[in-house]
This record gives C-alpha cells, sequence and structure tokens, in this order.
C-alpha cells in the first residue's frame, strides 16, 4: 500500500476530520510548511499539506489500540495538520485544532488522530439516525485512487467515527448501517485534548 492510495479528508458539522484551519494558519491556498503548534503532545511539529499526498510508515510490530499514542510508531511520524475549511466558518485556533498521523501494515491502516476543543458533542439519537450532527471523525478512503464516489457504492468508503466508537455509512441499499467490524477504534481524554486511535481494514471496490 503506498500513501497516494490514502484520501483523508477534514469534515465539520462541529466535527473534525481534515478542514478547520489551526494553528492560526490561515491562508487555505499555500504549499506544504511546518507549523508549531503549543500542544500537550509528543511533537510541537506539524505539517500541512493541501495536495492531500499524506505518507504512512509502516510499522513493524501490531499496534495496540488503546487511544493513547504510546506505540513507538506515533513517536517517529509526522503530524500532519486539519487546517482546511470544508464546511462552515474558521474558528479560533483556540477554540479548535486537530492534527492526525498515519501508519500501516499488512493488516490495517492505523490512524491517530488529536483534537483540542472544549466540548464534543455526542452522535445524535442511537446513532444511525442524524450520525452526521455530533462530533465525529470522518476518514474517507479511496484504497485504488479511483476517483469512485463512496455514496451508496464500494468504489470508496467514507466512514462517519462517532464519539461512541461506531463506524457509519450508508450501504449499496441507501441505508445507515454500523461498519464497526471495519474499524477498531479507542478514544481518550485529558482536559480538552481527545485522541482517536484507529486499526483500519481496507477493501477494494469488490466489496459487498
Amino acid at each position: 500500500m503506498t500513501a497516494n492510495k490514502l484520501s483523508l479528508i477534514k469534515c465539520l458539522s462541529i466535527t473534525l476530520v481534515l478542514s478547520f484551519t489551526s494553528c492560526k494558519t490561515t491562508n487555505q491556498k499555500r504549499p506544504s510548511t511546518l507549523v508549531s503548534c503549543d500542544l500537550n503532545s509528543d511533537s510541537a511539529v506539524t505539517i500541512a499539506k493541501e495536495d492531500g499526498a499524506f505518507i504512512a510508515h509502516k510499522t513493524m510490530a501490531p499496534l495496540i489500540i488503546d487511544g493513547y499514542s504510546k506505540d513507538s510508531i506515533w513517536t517517529s511520524v509526522d503530524w500532519y495538520d486539519m487546517n482546511y475549511v470544508w464546511l462552515g466558518e474558521s474558528v479560533d485556533s483556540l477554540d479548535y485544532h486537530g492534527r492526525f498521523k498515519l501508519a500501516w501494515d499488512r493488516e490495517y491502516l492505523y490512524v491517530l488522530v488529536e483534537v483540542i476543543d472544549e466540548h464534543l458533542n455526542p452522535t445524535l439519537g442511537n446513532g444511525v439516525e442524524n450520525y452526521w450532527k455530533g462530533d465525529y471523525v470522518e476518514v474517507f478512503i479511496d484504497e485504488d485512487k479511483s476517483g469512485g464516489i463512496h455514496k451508496f457504492n464500494h468504489q470508496a468508503f467514507a466512514y462517519h467515527v462517532s464519539t461512541e466508537g461506531h463506524a457509519i455509512d450508508k450501504n449499496t441499499s441507501q441505508e445507515t448501517v454500523f461498519f464497526d467490524d471495519h474499524i477498531e477504534v479507542k478514544r481518550s481524554q485529558k482536559g480538552n485534548r481527545y485522541v482517536w486511535e484507529m486499526a483500519i481494514k481496507l477493501f477494494d471496490n469488490q466489496f459487498d
């Protein structure tokens, strides 16, 4: 698997996948840069990339998914900034900031997401109805870089990972369903710092 097979996009409905301007970097049209953020984590350097060319590093040992980023691979790979607004208006970086890291092995794509926010809104209802209205991490995966539309088919996948740990999306019958067997996820919190750690199974467009 190569990095250019991955497409992660920050979305917001008060959410967190790839979007809001952070670390006071407000220019959305700029080349890749390094920005320094004063965050309580293992690294203060975050890379901002507007072209989505993220690199997932291979890990030699399976990760323990516990939401605490203790595995050695996470200390040796870069943070990628969630710094582009997709929906809604920009927010102050003191109110919200998000970033993520990537790794992989033969079984999984691993994603570590860190969000600084004063409050996360839980997914509404039973997690199926209005699933896009809570705070969630949304991961888009186009395994073969086909550019395929994910809606109601599996040319690509769009997983809404809720605060409760469910992976939610539409199936080919246009029903909202849980894809919990695709993603193992744990979340931790320390003050206003939230960390999602995920192990994601990858499927091609033949998935049924």
